[in-house]
């Protein structure tokens, strides 16, 4: 099953699983063949979605005042310095 939503770039997809990093290196080839250029690409688990999911770093009444709530994806945790720009 392949879910794609072309204005995040975001793929849903279900795979048989041979581990995140052979899933990525797989797609990124095949992304590379297409489209002629590099596109890094990374795995996150549907339990690590679902945990993402969960978590509430606001108070519901900053959420309800809040405009929008984003989600940023990264490939690697922020160090100490990152964090705090």
């Amino acid at each position: 099953m392949l879910k794609c939503s072309s204005r995040s770039g975001n793929v849903l997809f279900v795979w048989p699983w041979q581990g995140a990093k052979a899933v990525e290196e797989k797609i990124e080839k095949h992304l590379r063949q297409s489209l002629d250029y590099e596109v890094k690409t990374f795995i996150r688990t549907e339990s690590e979605i679902g945990a993402i999911a969960r978590y509430k770093p606001f108070t519901e009444s900053q959420r309800n005042s809040a405009r929008a709530l984003c989600v940023g994806f990264l490939t690697e945790v922020l160090g100490p310095e990152e964090k705090r720009a």
